[in-house]
């Protein structure tokens, strides 16, 4: 399965970036899903990532409720 190189490397830049430790988490979850597709998931489970131009948009369930995180990069 290919990795999708530039939305690994927006994830790793908006973690970088990022304060919330919620947001650095469905960050670090989504990293996995990109590395390690099959793996199984922990807390958060990313359901959708998208980038557009610099914008990084990511649809995560965490703690039970499905959120939408946009990350600018």
């Amino acid at each position: 399965m290919p990795v999708d190189w530039a939305t690994l490397k927006a994830a790793e830049a908006a973690r970088r970036k990022a304060a919330d430790p919620e947001a650095r988490a469905v960050l670090n979850a989504l990293i996995n899903k990109i590395l390690n597709p099959y793996s199984p998931s922990g807390d958060v489970v990313v359901v959708r990532a998208r980038l557009r131009g610099r914008r990084l948009t990511v649809v995560a369930v965490v703690k039970g409720r499905r959120k939408t995180y946009t990350f600018v990069v």
